[in-house]
């Protein structure tokens, strides 16, 4: 299972970007580092566009940590509602 984390470094709080980096490092550790997939939003509404290539990559094969705020998390439902209609996702959970 793929654990795709989508992170809006302009919204989000810096004790989550560090958190990031330690969960990386802990699936390094793991030998599992091929399932941790970290993708920055570069522009606004750039998470819905991230979270519907997941939803098409991945489908139930991941789940989406949103790390940033109410906006970043809206726009991943966004993303998923547009593409998982035939597709279902593995799950969707908020990183604060």
């Amino acid at each position: 299972m793929k654990c795709i984390f989508i992170e809006n470094i302009v919204s989000g709080k810096p004790s989550v970007h560090t958190a990031l980096g330690k969960i990386e490092s802990a699936f390094e550790k793991a030998g599992n580092l091929e399932n941790f997939v970290l993708l920055k939003t570069e522009y606004p509404n750039h998470a819905t566009e991230l979270a519907n290539e997941v939803c098409e990559k991945y489908g139930e094969d991941a789940v989406i940590f949103v790390c940033g705020g109410d906006g970043t998390f809206s726009e991943v439902l966004n993303g998923l509602k547009m593409n998982c209609r035939n597709k279902n996702c593995g799950g969707v959970l908020r990183v604060e």
